[in-house]
């Protein structure tokens, strides 16, 4: 029934709510020892939807634990797949490649010392040890499950994941709606495509994400953490170039005119001549970390950077950054890709060869990337695509065998050690540049 009080009404409900608005909250909040995939990995979340919703969304996650929190693994599986669609580490995950570094957005000797960050509530880090979370909207329409391990030794981490059904009756049940108003099909899938630290000559292209034709796209999130020697060169010159479709020709669409550029930032992240690093944590973008060290790890001075650009042999530049596409219409119609190149000729953009001249002094440069997309098949009777292989560690004959693994152990309950570690993390003052 209805009150009307002026201008305004008041609907007050005499029964129970209509299931195109009933509220279907699934979640789990875990504290567990993760291992290697010499064991089976620890089950964080594993939720079916109910027979009378079209799909279901998880919309968090939150970890903390031990010092090197970041470092453990996380992997989703949709739907029944084999493979993860999203195979993550959490602070890279939130869009910070260097977790725990000097040069650090929220470092120094400060009250926020601890890297804390939000980019606007979307993902961050609110916690001296842990404390990653994120808000990234996985699709799933009959079962996600999400695991949790190590790539090497044991951890202690605690763990919280939710979400929500959307029932068949809701209005929503057409798909998932993006702050830009694009709305996201039910049977899409976000997949993480990723760069795990592989090398990247002078003029070449890292291809940051790449569709295969016979699938659309929409573009979610991109994160990258890059490494180059010595500092200073002009890798940074280097062109992005998005495909909207498997045939589009050179340039195709430029979408950031130099590494910086792509972030929202200028001339060098403000670093150009030796200056102070302009970090910053936005919701569409951010620098999360800017340094250049010396060959033994020791940050330059802002002293020393003025006048010499390229820095001697042996130093080298660091850049973590993040940029955020859900405000925006980014995608691909029937394939298609992302490529950054590692510096540009100086045609600058428009050019694939460098025959006009290399832009500057360019090097190569180390690349991990993470970048998040929403796909689906343009024929919905055809399978979702591809999923990159889950992270692997770099050499699993000195840490164990590569995940999945057949022969995996069952899981171990130890309580008492996991007490006894979390205790020793509440009483010892962090070391948190180990």
């Amino acid at each position: 029934s209805g009150f009307a009080h002026g201008m305004i009404t008041v609907a007050v409900s005499t029964g129970l709510v209509d299931a195109e608005w009933e509220p279907r909250t699934f979640g789990s909040g875990i504290l567990a020892m993760l291992r290697n995939a010499t064991f089976q990995p620890v089950v964080v979340l594993n939720h079916t939807l109910s027979q009378d919703s079209a799909y279901g969304v998880v919309t968090h996650f939150w970890t903390t634990g031990e010092i090197v929190n970041d470092r453990i693994v996380l992997d989703y599986f949709v739907d029944g797949e084999e493979s993860p669609s999203i195979s993550m580490q959490p602070a890279m995950a939130s869009g910070q490649g260097f977790p725990r570094q000097t040069g650090n957005f929220g470092g120094g000797d400060t009250a926020a010392s601890h890297g804390v960050y939000s980019a606007g509530g979307r993902m961050g880090k609110a916690a001296q040890i842990g404390g990653w979370y994120n808000y990234h909207k996985v699709l799933f329409r009959r079962r996600i499950l999400i695991t949790a391990r190590t790539l090497d030794s044991a951890q202690v981490a605690y763990l919280n994941t939710r979400g929500y059904e959307t029932p068949n009756s809701s209005p929503n049940s057409i798909g998932l709606r993006m702050s830009s108003g694009q709305v996201v099909p039910p049977h899409a899938k976000l997949q993480l495509s990723r760069i795990d630290n592989e090398s990247y000559a002078p003029f070449s292209f890292v291809p940051i994400l790449t569709l295969p034709r016979g699938y659309a796209g929409l573009l979610y999130l991109v994160s990258i953490a890059t490494t180059t020697s010595p500092a200073g060169n002009d890798y940074i010159e280097g062109c992005w170039h998005l495909f909207t479709h498997s045939n589009q020709s050179f340039p195709g669409v430029v979408v950031g005119t130099g590494l910086e550029d792509f972030f929202d930032s200028a001339y060098w992240f403000c670093a150009l001549n030796g200056q102070q690093p302009c970090l910053f944590a936005q919701p569409a973008s951010g620098v999360l970390h800017f340094a250049r060290l010396w060959a033994n790890g020791t940050m330059m001075s802002l002293e020393e950077q003025k006048g010499q650009r390229p820095f001697p042999a042996g130093t080298r530049e660091e850049v973590g950054a993040y940029r955020m596409f859900d405000d925006e219409v980014v995608g691909f119609r029937d394939g298609g890709s992302l490529q950054w190149r590692i510096g540009d000729s100086q045609d600058k953009c428009d050019k694939t060869s460098a025959g006009s001249g290399p832009l500057g002094d360019v090097r190569a440069v180390s690349v991990r990337s993470y970048a998040w997309t929403y796909t689906w098949p343009i024929n919905s009777a055809d399978p979702p695509a591809p999923n990159a292989p889950p992270l692997q560690p770099a050499d699993s004959r000195a840490v164990g065998p590569k995940f999945p693994s057949p022969d995996a152990l069952p899981h171990p309950v130890v309580r008492a050690s996991i007490l006894r570690r979390m205790m020793a993390e509440r009483t010892s003052p962090p070391a948190f540049l180990v």
